[in-house]
């Protein structure tokens, strides 16, 4: 038998032997060709209330309005110069001016973008999703950075080397797209994620990523011994330090990191001792951040004695049952049935608000954690907590049936209002307000 006929035998053998191998796979382990085929939830997974039917199901048509003049207001095309892709971004704000005249802002952040993602995941809109995460990929992560801010056209405004925060906050969309539809795909996504942020929590220190004036009171130094009053350093009450952010260490994600790969468990162990260390039973709010050395806390950053709720908020969130601070999640519940709101800065010392500005934020992240581990749906509805969320923020929608702005969430001063997409980001996620 000569050479050609042999090689001509073969190319008819071997795709019947891989007929024959599918057919028999097919057989004995069905689905196995599907992406969700072998893969599952993860035990810890959460992500909302409407969690098993999803949360589009339960809006549909007419309880989708928030969303819809979301989409009508925030959603901007980026047109890439260099190709003929064209994607889909969320513009930063949008502003309502004298003479009904509405601006929008041309920055298309990366921290909204990703709560869109989220979004979109939770609503299990797959074809966005994936056109998003595209997006995601093409435009804003790259080998060693994180692009932070584009324009409209897609161009790099900002970017930062320092991944590890992005990282976090990408596999936290990634996990909620995978523990709502598994798939074989996503989970590789989640474990390239990983790998890549690995080296940052492997190594002797996290690396900082704020810089933060921190007041000396909370970071005690010695001063000279012979002149002390010298040095004009030491005369300021404030020193520049880099700090670890506590809110952007998301112990969830780091919780499912360890149980798709065990190398990740002691990591895990160790950031939830320091958060769960980082506040006692007569605290309310967790400590702005922590020094590299993992040994020093700094409770506040830039102002004295003012804390982000949204931080503290973040923190609760993203803690499992057994790490939760009592006093803290008893304090937003009173100030939630007591005044319907919730303000962006507080005082550590005094618990009293230094802001007047409502946080649209915290509040519809308080109503997420409220109900994440719940599995009875009824509680969405008949909760006193959650109608004091939604009556407090129903305060702060724009209401104007002739406009287009119609049913978004506002900051007005002076003659203008302002629209921030997080704000509207925020609460489409929660589901708190139809």
């Amino acid at each position: 038998m000569s050479g050609k006929q042999i090689i001509k035998k073969i190319k008819i053998i071997i795709p019947v032997i891989l007929i024959i191998i599918t057919i028999s796979l097919l057989f004995f382990y069905p689905g196995f060709l599907l992406d969700s085929y072998g893969v599952e939830p993860l035990p810890n997974r959460y992500y909302s209330v409407w969690d098993d039917k999803g949360i589009i199901e339960k809006l549909k048509p007419a309880d989708r309005k928030l969303e819809q003049a979301f989409r009508n207001n925030f959603l901007v095309n980026i047109e890439l110069e260099n190709s003929k892709k064209t994607f889909q971004g969320v513009a930063e704000a949008v502003e309502l001016v004298k003479n009904d005249q509405i601006i929008q802002e041309t920055s298309i952040n990366l921290n909204d973008q990703l709560l869109w993602g989220k979004y979109l995941a939770l609503a299990g809109e797959i074809k966005e999703f994936n056109e998003w995460q595209e997006m995601i990929t093409e435009l804003y992560l790259f080998d060693q950075a994180w692009v932070i801010q584009i324009n409209a056209n897609g161009e790099n405004v900002a970017q930062t080397e320092i991944t590890w925060p992005y990282d976090l906050q990408y596999a936290e969309v990634l996990l909620t797209a995978y523990n709502r539809n598994p798939g074989r795909d996503l989970k590789q996504d989640i474990e390239q994620i990983m790998e890549r942020v690995w080296p940052y929590f492997s190594a002797d220190e996290l690396t900082p990523n704020y810089q933060s004036e921190v007041e000396r009171i909370f970071y005690p130094e010695t001063s000279s011994s012979d002149k002390p009053t010298e040095n004009p350093e030491l005369i300021n009450p404030y020193r520049s330090a880099k700090i670890i952010r506590l809110s952007d260490v998301n112990l969830y994600v780091l919780e499912s990191f360890s149980l798709i790969d065990q190398k990740w468990q002691k990591t895990y162990e160790r950031w939830s001792e320091l958060i769960t260390d980082s506040i006692d039973s007569e605290s309310v709010f967790y400590p702005f951040g922590i020094m590299p050395d993992e040994r020093t806390y700094v409770p506040t950053a830039e102002t004295a004695f003012a804390v982000s709720t949204l931080d503290t908020m973040k923190i609760v969130y993203q803690s499992g049952v057994e790490h939760q601070n009592s006093n803290t999640e008893g304090y937003l519940k009173r100030q939630l049935l007591q005044t319907n709101n919730l303000y962006e800065i507080y005082n550590l010392a005094t618990g009293q608000n230094m802001s007047n500005q409502t946080d649209v934020q915290s509040m519809a992240l308080f109503a997420n954690h409220y109900v994440k581990d719940s599995s009875d749906s009824d509680e969405y509805l008949d909760s006193e907590v959650l109608a004091s969320i939604r009556a407090g923020l129903s305060t702060n929608q724009y209401k104007d049936n002739l406009s287009p702005l119609n049913y978004l969430f506002c900051r007005t001063a002076d003659t203008e209002v302002l629209f921030i997409a997080a704000d509207q980001l925020y609460v489409l996620i929660s589901g708190i307000i139809k």
